[in-house]
């Protein structure tokens, strides 16, 4: 598994313009797009599913720039 930082930085900002009906859908639909499976647990909320998601990719991958996909600081 390796992951292209320019296709993971497009993927990732895709799921910044998406709309779910449920907040973690959001993370839960990067799940498939790169190939990580991690249990599913509505209500933990977006961020913490993001979160999720964000740590395993570093695992897998050790590219710590997946965390450089946000745009602006808030």
């Amino acid at each position: 598994f390796r992951l292209g930082t320019i296709n993971a930085h497009k993927k990732l900002q895709w799921a910044l313009t998406r709309v779910t009906t449920v907040e973690e859908d959001i993370a839960y639909s990067l799940f498939g797009i790169f190939g990580i499976q991690l249990p599913i647990m509505y209500g933990e909320k977006k961020q913490k599913a993001l979160g999720h998601f964000l740590q395993e990719i570093i695992a897998v991958s050790g590219d710590i720039t997946a965390l450089d996909w946000v745009g602006k600081s808030s």
